[in-house]
This record gives C-alpha cells, structure tokens and sequence, in this order.
C-alpha cells in the first residue's frame, strides 16, 4: 500500500472532472498574487521566468525555444512539452522556501489516460530539493497507477516506515488530451487539490521540526519541472503550463477562487468571498454529535468586508436546508478572528445544506444511532481469564498474583508462584518513597477492582485511585493537593534478574545493561514505554501522556539496567510549585496476560489448501466498506458456501475508508494530527447486479471518539449474522500506540502549567480491542493485531494473535534475503518470541508483496525458504499473504504431521539445546518433541553459501539407521550416531527421527466450494453428523467439491469414497499433484462412474515415488456430478497412506 499523511477528504463532484473551456488572461494578471515568487507560463515560447524573486533563467535549458513545439496550453497559449532527457531546472535560491508554500500548475497527458491505472512506470511533475551538504529536505509531485502523489522527505532519521510525508489524490476521471490543474501545499502539512477542490491533506512527521534549521545552499538547491527523477524518462507524453510557486501555503478558498477565475463558464462555481466547510461534531465518545460545526475561511474578504471583520463587526446570513427541505436560518456576529459557529439540533439523518451569502456547503449525517452502543462494554470477564478474583487488597489473575498493601502500587507480584521484584514499584518524591498511606474505599466490579487512598506529603496530600482490570493491567491514578513545593518525582522498581533479560520500548533495546532515554520524541534514543521482560515474565509500564511532567525534554528521563532489573522513571526534575489538584495516571502491567490460543503454531495462517484461516477484505462484496465490519445486503450470499471460521474479517483500528460516510462526516473531529493512511480501489455491488468501482483514502479516526461504539455495533452484527460462522477473527491493522494532539476531542489539551499534550492512543484502543474480545470470544472467535512492531502488553496483549513483520518492507524492496543477511537475530528472540510477547505471533511476510509479486516461481519460493531458515529456527510461524504459498504449506503438513502444533509440544532452541549439532557450526539445529513422543529437528542453513556436515544425533541416535528428510522427500542413513547432511545457501531441512506411521486422511469436514465468478447456483450441504455431503445440481455451469490432501514423496496414496444419486448421473473426481517449485514429474488422475440409488463405492491410487521430479506437498481432490436437477450424496471419503515401493 502507498503510505501517507491524511488529515481530512473532501469527495470531488464528477462534475469537476469534465473538460471546461478556460479564459485568457494577459500575463501581467498572471504575475498579480502578493505572494508569489517564481512564475513560468511559457507563454514568451522560453524556459525564462515570468517572475522570479531569485535567478529566472534556467539551470538546464536556458537558450532553448518552444516555437516549433507547437504544444498549445489550457489558455490557448503555449505549454511546455519535454523530449526524451531533458530535465527543466531553476535556482530555488529566494525562487522557493522549503518551510511553507504553494505549487500550481497544469498538466496534460496527451498520450494516456492519468486515471487509467496502466503499466506505465512514474510520471514525475515536480521536484523541489533544498540541501546542505548531508541534510537535505525534498518534495515530489508524481503520478503512479492511477494516483497522484505529493510527497515530502528529509535526510533527517529516523527512517521508519511511515517517516516520510505524503498526500495523495486519485486520478481516475481524468481523461487522455484533458488540461486539468493541480495544486500542492506545504507548512507543518501538506495538502493536494485537483482543478481547485481539495481532495486530501495531512500533518508531516514530528521530525519536520529538526529541519527548520536547514540553510540549503544555492548551488545544490533546485526546482525541478518535469526533470527526471523515479525513472521517468518523458515516453509519456505530458506538456505542462503556467507553473507558479507562492511564498506560503494558500488556503483552500484561494486557492477554489483563483481556478473559478479561470473557467470560461462558472455556472455554480462561484468567486467566494469566504469559504465554509461543514463538520459533524464528536468531543469524544460521541459527545455533542447533535450539533453541526461551521467552519469559515475569511482570508478572501474584500477590503470593506475585511475591515468589519478585523473591527469585529461582521454580521452574515444563514439559511439550513434539512434532510426534509425545511429551512432554519439567522445572522451571525462574528467577532475578530473568530472562525467557527455551531448549528445544535442536528438529529435526523440526512443531507443538510447550509447557505451563508454567496457560498453554499452540503454534508451528509449519517445515521449515528450506534453512539453510546454497549456491545462489548459490559462488565464481564472473557473465559480465558476466568481466574480473575479479589481477596481484599490481592488479585488473583490468569498466571499470576498481585500483592496491595495500603498504597497505590503491588508490592509484590507472583508469577507462576515465584515473586517478579526485589524491590516493588514506589512513588518517590523529593528523593524519598510516600509512605504512610490511608486506605480509602475499595470499590469492586465484575472484571475489576478500584483501591482508593491518600498520604500526606510534605506540605500537602496525595490522594490515589488504582484499577486493576482482568488481564492484570494496573491504572494508577494520584493527584496532588495543597500546591506543595516539589523538587522532583519519580517511579521506581527492580525486577529479579530472571525478569529482564531485555528492555522493549515497544522497540528491543540492542543494547546492554544501563541505559538512559529519552521520552518518546519518534527517535531510537527514546521510549514509549519500559518492559523489561523475559520468557519467564516481565513488568511493564506505559504513560497515556506527559501532563504535569516537568523535565528537560533534551536530557534522559528513563533509566534502566537489565543486569539488575532495575527502572527509574523521572517526572519532576527541578523544583516546582504544583498547581490545587495537579492530576497524573501511570499504567503498568505483569506479562505474559494470557494464555495462548488453542493452536499457536502450525496456524496457517491464509493457507488456501487447508481449512484454516484467511485474510478477507471484501470490502463492498460482503461489506458497507474497506473497514466498517458491518454485513451488507450481499454478506449472506458471498458467504453461503464458506466453512465455518475460516476468514479474518480485514478492517483498521484507527482509520476508515472514504467510501463511508461516517469518517467523511466527523473527519475533523476523528482526526489524528500526522497520522499515517492507505489508498484503496473500492467496489460497491448495486442491487441491480452492476458495480461500481471508486478510488478511496483512508481517513484516520481516533479512538477517543465515537468510532469504537461504531466498530462494537457492527461487530456485533457481523457475529450474529446467519452466516457468521464463515468469521474465524476480527483482524485490526493500524494497530499501534500512535499519539494524537486534537484538542477537539480531547487528546490534545495544555495540562496544569500550560505546556501542550499529546495523548497516546493506548487507553482509547484498548477499549476498542477490550469490547472486541469480549463479543469475539463469547462466539468463539479470535481477534488478531497488526501494528508493525508496536506491541504494548497492556493494550496488544488482549489479542489471540500478533502480526509483526510488515516493517521489512523497504529492506525487501532491496534483497530477498534480510532475514538472514539484515535483520538482527535479537528481534526474533524477542519482538517476535511469542513467549516474550505472551500471545499468538504469525510473521506478516512480504517476500512476495507489491513488485515482487511479478518474480518467477523459483525466485519466490528462494526468498520463502531463506525467511523460514531463520524463523524455524526461532519457532516464528509465517501466514502466506505475501511468501510463496507451496513453501510453508509443504512444512505445515509436516509439523502437523508430527503433532507439533498439539498442547504439550516442547521445543528446543538452537542456542538452548546440544542434542542435535553438526559438525559445522554455521547449520544450526532447533527441534521439538510432541506429546506423543515424535520429534521433528529443522536443520537451518542461514549463511549465503551451500553448508555441508554430519549432524550428531545424541541422545536420540540408539537404535537409528536412517531419518527422514522430510522437505524433500528422504530417507538418510544413520552411521555412528550421525548422518550427513548438505544444505544450500539461505535454507533448511526438516528431519523426522521419531516419524509417526503411516496416516488415512478424512474429508470429514465441509469441503470449499469451487463456483468460478459464482456464475452457477448449484447448492452444497454439509451434514456434520452424519458426514455426508450433498451436492444439488442446480444448473449445468462449473460447481466442484475441493480439498487438499497432504503427502509426500515415497508414499502411495489410496482414495476411497461412497456416492448415490437419484437421477442415475455421472459422478466425477481427480486428484490433481500440487507442487513446491515448477510442476513436473507427476499427472492428475481422474475417474468417474455412473451413480445410482444404492452407495456405490469408488477408489483410486496416486503413488509418489521417492525420486520423483519437483516437490508435490498436496493432492487437489475434486467431486463434482452431471445432471441437471440431481441430487448427489458422498460419504466416508478418505485417503489412506501407505509406503511405496
């Protein structure tokens, strides 16, 4: 997905897109704005500036004429039209300001249609670099797929993925030969208009903020106009016309106003005096939903008008039209400066037009009726954490044991009956631990327990409020009273030393002992949190903001050593008057918080040829939207053939999708100032059986609104749909401790000594995960996470399963291979040890995502096997979303084959055990031993040359003369205890020591169903009690009965089956050979019988030789019959495995 920053959307009319006819101005009125500081029309047939505030000539292209071009521009006079290799170029010294400003300019595709997404490559519009020597701050305005994009980079790190700028716009009712505008603006955000209307805009990372320092140097300062840059050598054929920059960002009026002053023919779009903009209103938690913002822009007004306004004098007309045409109106008095009115009353759903003058605005309410929904948010304790129990001031929970005594902290916490501290979490101030605690009430509920108290202070009171919840997370509330005079304030503890082998934050700290950070700025050198932790358990604390904290925001505030667990956290650091009740909130909790899923490994995850789960977006196929979980008018019938939990239901946590009108209608009110957004191809299925396809944003939502009310609702409609049951989890991407500073709904405020806070979303979103575990697992459904590698125990640590692995995107944009070569073991120890982590951890791989898609079969499944050789070494399982399928399929059918994924498995890691070792130490040996006793060794190669050694089997080789490769499909001999073993670069084997027999595969589940584009309305039925399936011929169009059989090379495979069928019909099936790598050496197999009244039972042998040509990990069954009208039964369907010789 193209990433960006997204801050609000406005839906472009299809009117905007039609060809107009525009006006001729003379160049002069070209050249008027006050603002502007460099301007090329071409209109004098050069490349020499109109206007220029520095150089107007250009780097590249000074002497060249455009005479004999003959590209003519939007206004009938000349354009620019670039050859192959060239590259337009002028000074940005005093020309343009990297700090703020405006782009406007015209463009035409002669050649192409911009909207179409084709196989085209990049078409660079703009560029505009500002660099001193190694620091550099870029812009770029380029088309890709369809998309627009205006992006904004600095030399600045972190580099992370989402550190870049961007905005982005779709192109798609932009025509071939069609002269349309585009307009791009830049501060401490960016925006992007088309042809005068905003489509998006969104706040650039924090790191902006280091770049205000740059003095670019004028001999490596440029503006570029279509030069060439992301490939784009002009075989498209683009001419440009009237490019302009301004010395600041314009407002969306002007910049509306300054397009309409061009069309020939204006019709509705009028020269405004002022802009308004209507938005739906959520303080939080959908609190004054019932009223209408009005928002105005007035940087436009005439001089009269400019001057009652500055005076305070302004005084404008109202009229709103309502959903039923009936009008309200007044005047309103607008004092100086003031640019919001409110419009209470709003209840109905709706279009509402409001006409303020000349300007007239319309937004769309929706129906708002899920506010205040308590789906999810009741006061019960999910069954997972039954354990949960209060015994005055001790809480029993699931693994552990937290110890009260008086004050506000534990002061000891057991986990797995052995005691977490050697010296408990203490409040210090001025050096010294508040002691004397008064026990207040003690106010207990359902799923958790409130302990309230207070001390005395020197010169004043601290009085405290502490919830633990069911999961073991501890809300510790205190506010200080009397304004005492205190010199500093810190939390403090130390974890025994089994507790704190490493220090996450969310990040793993790579580094050793004590180290000191930085509250969290964005950069390596600060935190987010404090989780010292280790496969035993950890502790881990999480602020929800810096309110009231007073510190040097430049020197280290948390202090840690993992050698002795000990965590220091300084709040106050110099003296300080404290403001009359002067609030703070700390949030800790005891890991691991839950127990793992029923299977957690093996998943697989996405595995198309095993009833297990997938990811679904479905989108306007089965839902209102990209991510609203709501069931539409087509949910039942895309589901109907669907075995029950099998998909992950796709949408994101903190975000949604244009389509909906929900985030259209609060998108002020929901945003989250500098977050991160995606693109999406959206398709709404019309109940007259056509579609329509649209290219949507995302648009964030902040969980201190109304959107989890929303989620819940929808939630609860998806689970008790009749045809639910296809939902195997509520997945949430988006997922992570992001912060947000809108003060419109409470998340950005100035705390007691008026200093600006930004709250993280930590509290907010786990209510949102809280309230979706509580319904998902009442119907016994899992919800899965992804948040790159934000992981935070008291929020991530409710779900069943984590997804990190996405953020190696841009380190696979450069190698197949960074889980071997780049990635430092240490974060497969930690970030991705589901021991550490305390849930479910699938790898979110992107081997095969975006170009990568394209690569040969042999390069794809290279790249899988080099992933897998350093995740089954770490016991990582992977979903196959983007990683070569036929790969992890292949090693899931072995591990379930040994019972791996079976309660009870033990495993042994590489670095943990001296069983299994070879007599090279770069093939490293981890391996596991199922309750039944097999044992299945993963023998990793992860260096970048083919390994050769013998592997000593230890302890397991008495009475061994041979293993099983099973990879490949061999059997190995055993001599001396040992067998030898050649594994090629960035690989692994799988060794069978302890095999399991021989095993007969059931089809005694639903099977899919094979409906291409779902052209046929055929019916299949499962019967789970007595085992049938029935296949109902409804039409004579393609309808099969699918399932995969795993096997393996040397074996013989015998299928069995009964069928009947009233209608005396041909029955039919085949085996069909699925291969690891090219397909060759085996062919289906196919039969077929006459089917009567009476059960006739039908077989076949598919054998797999040991040598055989390519890997075949599977067997593709199909049942299908003939007969319009029959019905077909089919029973006792099995596949017995036998060794071939």
């Amino acid at each position: 997905m193209k990433k960006y920053s997204f801050a609000a959307m406005l839906l472009l009319a299809g009117a905007l897109f039609a060809a107009p006819k525009f006006v001729q101005i003379p160049l002069e009125d070209k050249l008027t704005h006050p603002d502007m500081t460099f301007a090329v029309t071409f209109d004098g047939f050069t490349t020499r500036a109109d206007q220029a505030k520095g150089e107007c000539d250009s780097i590249t292209m000074r002497d060249v004429n455009f005479m004999l071009r003959g590209a003519v521009g939007f206004d009938s006079r000349q354009a620019y039209q670039p050859e192959p290799g060239e590259s337009l170029t002028y000074q940005a010294h005093q020309n343009a300001n990297f700090q703020q400003g405006t782009i406007i300019l015209w463009a035409k595709a002669v050649d192409y249609a911009p909207g179409k997404a084709e196989k085209r490559g990049n078409v660079g519009y703009v560029q505009l670099r500002f660099e001193e020597e190694k620091r550099f701050v870029q812009f770029l305005l380029y088309e890709y797929d369809g998309t627009l994009y205006w992006d904004w980079y600095s030399s600045e790190p972190p580099h992370r993925y989402g550190d870049v700028g961007r905005v982005c716009a779709y192109l798609e009712k932009i025509r071939a030969g069609e002269w349309f505008q585009m307009a791009v603006t830049w501060d401490k955000e960016l925006a992007i208009y088309l042809n005068g209307q905003m489509v998006n805009k969104g706040q650039l990372p924090q790191k902006v903020e280091k770049t205000w320092d740059l003095k670019p140097l004028p001999e490596k300062s440029f503006i570029g106009i279509k030069n060439r840059f992301y490939g784009d050598e002009h075989k498209k054929i683009t001419q440009i016309d009237d490019f302009q920059l301004f010395a600041r960002a314009l407002t969306a009026i002007e910049i509306a106003n300054q397009y309409n002053r061009l069309l020939a023919d204006r019709g509705s779009n009028v020269i405004a005096d002022f802009g308004v903009t209507l938005h739906g209103v959520d303080r939080g938690k959908g609190r004054g939903s019932d009223q209408l913002e009005a928002e105005f822009d007035f940087t436009p007004l005439p001089p009269d008008k400019k001057a009652l306004y500055d005076a305070g004098k302004l005084e404008l007309d109202w009229v709103l039209t309502l959903p039923d045409q009936s009008t309200r109106q007044g005047k309103w008095h607008f004092a100086a400066r003031e640019t919001v009115k409110f419009i209470p009353g709003i209840t109905v759903p709706g279009q509402y037009k409001l006409t303020v003058d000349k300007s007239s605005v319309e937004i769309l309410r929706p129906d708002l009726s899920f506010i205040g929904s308590g789906w999810g948010d009741d006061d019960t304790v999910p069954e997972i954490w039954r354990d949960f129990a209060v015994n005055g001031r001790t809480v029993s929970l699931w693994n552990r044991v937290y110890h009260f005594g008086n004050g506000p902290l534990p002061e000891q916490i057991d986990i797995k009956g052995k005691p977490l501290f050697s010296e408990p979490p203490t409040l210090l101030i001025d050096g010294k631990a508040v002691a004397g605690w008064q026990v207040g009430d003690t106010i207990r509920k359902n799923s958790a327990v409130t302990y309230t108290g207070r001390a005395k202070i020197h010169g004043g009171v601290l009085a405290y409020s502490t919830t633990i919840e069911f999961d073991g997370m501890i809300k510790f509330d205190w506010t200080i009273e009397g304004m005492p005079e205190i010199q500093s304030m810190q939390l403090a503890w130390k974890q025994n030393s089994d507790y704190s082998e490493f220090l996450l934050g969310p990040h793993v700290w790579n580094g050793n002992g004590k180290g000191d950070f930085l509250y969290h700025n964005g950069m390596d050198d600060s935190l987010q949190m404090i989780w010292l932790v280790s496969e035993l358990g950890g502790f881990a604390f999480a602020p929800e903001n810096d309110a009231n904290w007073i510190y040097d925001e430049t020197k280290p505030i948390y202090h840690i050593d993992t050698n002795t667990g000990s965590a220091t956290i300084d709040m106050i650091t110099r003296q300080v008057r404290m403001p009359e009740a002067t609030p703070y909130r700390a949030v800790f909790i005891a890991t691991p918080t839950r127990p793992f899923p029923k299977v957690f490994r093996a998943v697989r995850h996405n595995d198309s040829t095993f009833p297990g789960f997938r990811m679904t977006t479905f989108g306007g196929r089965a839902f209102t939207g990209v991510s609203t979980y709501r069931p539409n008018w087509r949910f039942g019938y895309e589901f109907k053939e669907t075995p029950p939990n099998t998909h992950g239901i796709y949408g994101m946590a903190n975000a949604m999708s244009s389509e909906s009108p929900e985030p259209i209608y609060f998108a002020k009110y929901w945003n989250i100032p500098g977050a991160g957004g995606y693109t999406f191809k959206f398709t709404e299925y019309l109940q007259d059986g056509n579609t329509r396809t649209t290219g949507e944003h995302s648009i964030p939502a902040c969980n201190a609104g109304c959107i989890n009310d929303f989620y819940s609702r929808n939630i609860h409609e998806l689970l008790t749909h009749p045809q639910g049951a296809a939902a195997a989890a509520i997945y949430f991407d988006l997922c992570g401790n992001g912060t947000c500073s809108n003060r419109l709904h409470g998340c950005g405020f100035q705390d007691k000594f008026g200093r600006e806070i930004k709250t993280f979303a930590l509290l907010h979103k786990r209510e949102l995960i809280k309230r979706t575990v509580r319904q998902a697992h009442a119907a016994d459904k899992q919800v899965w996470i992804h948040a790159q590698r934000s992981f935070f125990p008291m929020m991530n640590g409710l779900a069943d399963f984590f997804f990190p692995g996405e953020q190696f995107e841009a380190l696979m944009a450069r190698t197949l291979y960074p889980f071997t070569d780049e990635i430092p073991e240490l974060i497969f120890k930690s970030e991705f040890n589901r021991n550490i982590l305390g849930t479910g951890v699938i790898c979110w791989t992107a081997v095969t995502s975006l170009q990568r898609a394209k690569l040969p079969v042999k390069e794809k499944k290279r790249g899988t096997e080099a992933m897998e050789s350093m995740l089954l070494l770490h016991d990582i399982d992977a979903s196959t979303v983007y990683a070569y399928q036929p790969v992890l399929a292949s090693i899931w059918n072995i591990q379930r084959r040994y019972r791996v994924e079976n309660e009870g498995t033990k495993f042994f890691r590489f670095d943990r055990q001296t069983d299994i070792v070879a007599t090279d130490k770069r093939l490293r040996t981890s391996y596991y031993v199922s309750p039944a006793g097999y044992v299945l060794a993963a023998v990793c190669n992860t260096e970048p040359v083919k390994v050769s050694a013998r592997i000593n089997l230890g302890k397991f080789a008495r009475g061994l003369t041979s293993v099983r490769e099973e990879y490949l499909g061999r059997i190995l001999p055993v001599t001396d205890g040992s067998f030898e073993l050649s594994i090629p670069s960035r690989s692994f084997r799988l060794i069978g020591i302890r095999s399991p027999a021989p095993e007969t595969w059931k089809l005694d589940y639903q099977a899919s169903a094979y409906n291409p584009a779902r052209a046929s309305n055929s019916e299949y039925f499962f019967d789970q009690k007595t085992g049938i399936h029935k296949l109902k011929k409804i039409d004579d169009k393609t309808y099969l009965l699918t399932a995969f059989v795993p096997v393996r090379s040397g074996f013989k495979y015998s299928l069995s089956f009964e069928h009947r069928q009233t209608n005396g019909n041909a029955v039919k099936w085949t085996l069909q050979p699925q291969f690891n790598g090219d397909a060759s050496g085996l062919h289906a197999k196919t039969g077929q019988a006459i089917s009567g009244n009476e059960w006739q039972k039908q077989t076949m042998e598919f054998p797999i030789p040991e040598n055989t040509s390519g890997q075949c990990f599977a067997l593709l069954l199909t049942l299908t019959a003939e007969g319009i009208g029959s019905e077909t039964e089919f029973r006792n369907i099995e596949v017995i495995e036998t060794e071939f010789h």
